[in-house]
């Protein structure tokens, strides 16, 4: 990098991503990278479709940095796929938004469940984003913990989500999956009211959630509702 710097000058960035599949990079390439992105892999690489999946746990209730129910139904998700064709040779990572102690909690399941043989073929790893910083995994499923309590009011608490830098982190989060990434919680984007906040990474996880429940991200829905009223107006 320096040789390169003195021979080029400026800031030397890598554009080409071939971890995650199209899909998946997608987001992060939006939000964080202003679409320099250039993805290399291929959608066809993997057997999943779709590729980001939000799954909505009704009734999930965070009490002292643990979400039961959700971690649950996570621990149901991986001990089914674990006895499905398509996810034969997948090596499976989860991910905790809420902290530590979601993804020990799951991991604690996951160790009863499994047989070891299949703990380490699968290379199950469980921890927070920052844990999963350099690592990857086939399929990465993602506790988000926090959300309505249970008087169903969202409080906009995300922990490290909430501060300065908070988007970066739900970059790492995503992006440590390279063919399939499922989201577990038990809120929606519309839960998430811009005008109580000015985090960045509170707007990213909302637009997120979007992206995940629809499969198109909120800017690119905008432009084609305003693309579908011009062409009415003309």
């Amino acid at each position: 990098y320096a040789l390169a710097r003195q021979s080029f000058g400026g800031t030397i960035r890598l554009v080409e991503h071939f971890r995650c599949v199209p899909d998946i990079i997608q987001f992060s390439n939006k939000m964080c990278y202003g679409g320099e992105i250039k993805p290399l892999g291929e959608a066809s690489a993997s057997p999943f479709t779709p590729h980001l999946i939000a799954h909505r746990v009704e009734g999930a209730v965070e009490n002292n940095k643990i979400n039961k129910k959700e971690a649950l139904e996570l621990v149901s998700l991986v001990l089914a796929v674990t006895r499905l064709d398509e996810y034969q040779d997948s090596t499976i990572g989860v991910i905790s938004m809420v902290g530590t102690q979601q993804a020990v909690y799951i991991d604690s399941i996951l160790r009863r469940r499994l047989t070891v043989s299949e703990y380490q073929r699968r290379r199950v790893l469980c921890g927070n984003a920052s844990q999963f910083q350099g690592d990857e995994r086939d399929v990465i499923l993602v506790s988000i913990g926090y959300g309505r309590a249970e008087d169903g009011r969202v409080d906009l608490n995300f922990g490290p989500l909430n501060r300065e830098g908070g988007e970066r982190r739900l970059n790492v989060l995503i992006t440590r999956a390279r063919r399939r990434c499922e989201v577990f919680t038990n809120m929606t984007e519309d839960d998430i009211d811009l005008e109580r906040t000015n985090s960045q990474g509170v707007r990213a996880l909302r637009t997120f959630l979007a992206f995940a429940h629809r499969g198109v991200l909120e800017s690119e829905a905008a432009e084609g509702a305003s693309g579908g009223a011009a062409e009415q107006a003309t």
